[in-house]
């Protein structure tokens, strides 16, 4: 009876180190870490499982009797549950790999949106900067040629004529337009020449002396309109005492040379160039290459995408020089981008050398030697 006993509980020991070292197994699986959620569960529920059906093969054997199922009977039942381990670290493993593929064909993605921006981004950067000088340009030749016909009429008016305070009368109409829809604004502008040139100089002096911005905008384009020696002055002095881009704008158009070197905030603005670079017909256009040059980085484009708006051939060799410089990928685009527009023939060996490769400034210049013809 004691040798059976004994059996019983050697039988029992081996059922408890097996059920152990399978708990361990699983416990090690679950400590590397499933690369799902669903395959954590599962690995939990696999575990669960395989101690509920030892747990149900010893009370089996206790309730039937001892020494009722072998040692061989015992070990296909651990073998099953290895199996069904090894079915799971198989599944465990292509889950991996699906992951690893789903990780590298995001990377890869990334990385191709990372070459098409850094592709593009230059291109982009170029068309903006052009766009915007070209728009400048418009704006100036729009502003000078309505403010010729504005200051024909001024020589006809009447003020005398309305039986009210010219002065006020002036300024009303210009902070009327401020937030006027463009037709009537253009309109209430036009009716401030009825009061003369005496009362809407005064009332434009008057009003850029107020904070608001959009006030005097409207109040420096009828300043341009009207020029002369008292107005020229004081957007002369605005230059030297503000970084508004609109003093620099009616600057340009008032005095058509470039911002003096005192004028630190407004000096390499666009706006402070465009009556310099637009002066006449292949002016010379030192000074604007000259403040180029000296702009900070992040200046140095729109400066340079107006005097390509506005250089003719006589400064191709700027255009050249950038064109093979260290200068950002935007600035050498628009470079190239001249010498293709004003078909600079001189230019055309150098952009042979530049169209070579697969980068935006060399698809820039294969496209600058197509308007060559070449």
């Amino acid at each position: 009876m004691n040798d059976t006993a004994d059996k019983q509980r050697e039988k029992d020991e081996a059922l408890r180190r097996k059920r152990e070292e399978l708990e361990e197994e699983l416990d090690r699986y679950a400590q590397v870490g499933a690369y799902s959620p669903g395959l954590l569960k599962a690995s939990r529920w696999v575990s669960r499982f395989l101690y509920l059906a030892m747990a149900a093969t010893l009370v089996f054997l206790l309730f039937s009797g001892w020494g009722k199922y072998s040692d061989e009977e015992m070990q296909r039942a651990v073998s099953r549950a290895n199996e069904m381990k090894g079915l799971l670290d198989a599944e465990r493993e292509k889950v991996k790999d699906r992951e690893l593929e789903r990780d590298a064909a995001r990377i890869e993605n990334m990385l191709l949106q990372a070459e098409v921006a850094g592709y593009e981004a230059p291109v982009l950067l170029a068309d903006a900067a052009q766009a915007t000088a070209r728009d400048l340009i418009d704006r100036a030749w729009g502003e000078q040629a309505y403010g010729a016909h504005w200051r024909e009429r001024l020589k006809g008016a009447e003020p005398e004529a309305h039986g009210v305070d010219p002065l006020m009368a002036a300024k009303s109409l210009i902070q009327q337009s401020v937030h006027a829809p463009a037709a009537q604004r253009i309109e209430l502008l036009r009716e401030t020449l009825d009061f003369g040139r005496d009362a809407v100089t005064q009332a434009v002096l008057e009003l850029l002396e107020t904070n608001d911005a959009a006030l005097g905008v409207q109040a420096l384009r009828v300043g341009v309109w009207l020029g002369g020696d008292v107005m020229t002055d004081r957007v002369s002095k605005m230059l030297l005492e503000s970084d508004w881009p609109e003093v620099g704008f009616a600057y340009s158009l008032l005095k058509h040379e470039a911002p003096p070197e005192a004028a630190d905030e407004l000096r390499f603005v666009p706006e402070s160039w465009v009556g310099y670079a637009t002066r006449s017909y292949d002016a010379p256009l030192d000074e604007l290459v000259k403040a180029y040059r000296a702009a900070a980085p992040d200046q140095r484009l729109g400066l340079l995408a107006l005097l390509a708006e506005a250089a003719g051939l006589p400064d191709a060799g700027v255009f050249k020089q950038i064109a093979t410089s260290d200068r950002a990928v935007a600035e050498r685009i628009i470079a190239v981008r001249w010498m293709g527009a004003r078909k600079d023939e001189s230019s055309l060996q150098l952009l042979e050398g530049l169209s070579t490769g697969d980068t935006a400034l060399a698809a820039e210049a294969s496209s600058a030697l197509k308007l060559l013809g070449k």
